[in-house]
C-alpha cells in the first residue's frame, strides 16, 4: 500500500480479546479441529479457575482419541518468559476444578520475544519433579490453505496472521466471511470486525478499511452490517477516529518541521525525530519550543529530547 506505515497496536488488548472471544463462542468446533486435530468439542467451560483470579482464554470440554478432556487454548500477543510455567499452573487448576486431563495449546498471534517451547519442566537434585507437555502454534508459520476451505470458513479472520498473508487479500477474505452460509447478519458483522481487528496486528488499519471500502458493494454491505453488529460498529468507528487523530498528528508534525527548516535548514536530518512523537499535545509543545529556540543548538537539543 502507498502509506507504507507500520500497523499500530495502540488499541489495547480489549479489542483483540473481544475479537477472539467472538471467534471462540461461534466457531469452537472449527477452532478445536484447527488447533488440536482429532479433538471434538462437547461444551464450553467457564474460564475462571480456582486459586487466584487468572482467567483462561478458552476452555472446552472435549473428546480426544475417544476420551474426555479439557481443551485449553491461550493466545499471546506479547512474549512472556514464564509462559510455560503459566501453562502448567493453568493445567493444575483445570484438574482441580474439572477433574479432567488438560490438553493445552499456546497460540502466538505475531512474532514476539521471548517465545517459550514445551514442555514445562522443573527439576530438583537431578530429578524431574514437575512436567507438563503442551502444544505451541505460531500463526505466521501456519499454512492458511485448510482455513480457506468450507469446513473451516469461520476461521478466515485468522488468515491475515498466517503464512504469506498480504494486505491486498483482505477484500477477498471479507467476501468469504460475508458469504458463509447459514450465518445471520450479526454473526457476519462480528466476523468482519474480527477480520479487521486481527488484520490490524499485521497491517495498518487505515489500509484495511481503505481496501474494504473501495468496492462499492462491499462498502454498502459494511454499512448494513454495522447496523446489526455493535462490535463491527465499534471497530469501524475506532478506525475512523484513529485516522482523524493521525491526520492531526501529521499536521502538527508538518508545522513543527516547518519551524525548524525555515530557521535552521542544517537540521534537515534531525527533524526525523518528530516522527517518533505520538501525541498531539507533545507535538504542539515541541513546535512552540522549536519556534522560540534562540539558536541552532537550542533547536537541536529540543529535537534530541524527543523520546
Amino acid at each position: 500500500m502507498a502509506s507504507g506505515k507500520r500497523p499500530t497496536r495502540k488499541r489495547g488488548a480489549n479489542a483483540y480479546d473481544q475479537a477472539l472471544k467472538l471467534l471462540g463462542e461461534r466457531w469452537a468446533a472449527q477452532l478445536a479441529t484447527f488447533l488440536y486435530p482429532g479433538s471434538r468439542v462437547e461444551m464450553a467451560l467457564p474460564g475462571d479457575l480456582p486459586i487466584g483470579e487468572r482467567r483462561a482464554d478458552w476452555l472446552w470440554r472435549a473428546h480426544y482419541r475417544g476420551e474426555t478432556c479439557v481443551l485449553h487454548v491461550e493466545f499471546q500477543l506479547r512474549g512472556k518468559r514464564d509462559m510455560a510455567r503459566r501453562m502448567f499452573v493453568y493445567a493444575s487448576r483445570i484438574v482441580e476444578r474439572y477433574a479432567l486431563p488438560p490438553r493445552g495449546v499456546l497460540v502466538y498471534l505475531v512474532p514476539t520475544r521471548p517465545m517459550v517451547e514445551p514442555p514445562f519442566l522443573m527439576t530438583h537434585a537431578g530429578d524431574d519433579v514437575m512436567w507438563y507437555p503442551f502444544q505451541v502454534v505460531k500463526l505466521w508459520e501456519v499454512d492458511p490453505a485448510p482455513v480457506l476451505t468450507e469446513e473451516l470458513a469461520g476461521l478466515v479472520p485468522l488468515v491475515p496472521l498466517m503464512r504469506g498473508a498480504a494486505v491486498e487479500q483482505l477484500p477477498a477474505l471479507a467476501e468469504r466471511v460475508v458469504s458463509i452460509p447459514e450465518v445471520d447478519a450479526l454473526q457476519r458483522g462480528d466476523l468482519l470486525g474480527v477480520l479487521a481487528t486481527l488484520g490490524a496486528l499485521r497491517f495498518p488499519m487505515a489500509d484495511i478499511w481503505d481496501l474494504l471500502r473501495r468496492d462499492s458493494m462491499m462498502s454498502e454491505l459494511i454499512d448494513e452490517l454495522i447496523e446489526d453488529s455493535p462490535f463491527l460498529r465499534k471497530i469501524h468507528d475506532d478506525a475512523v477516529q484513529e485516522g482523524r487523530q493521525e491526520g492531526a498528528l501529521e499536521g502538527a508534525r508538518s508545522i513543527a518541521r516547518g519551524f525548524v527548516l525555515a530557521r535552521f535548514p542544517e537540521l534537515s536530518a534531525e527533524v526525523a525525530a518528530l516522527d517518533r512523537v505520538g501525541t498531539l499535545a507533545r507535538l504542539q509543545t515541541l513546535a512552540e519550543a522549536l519556534a522560540g529556540a534562540p539558536d541552532i543548538e537550542a533547536a537541536r537539543a529540543a529535537l534530541r529530547g524527543v523520546e
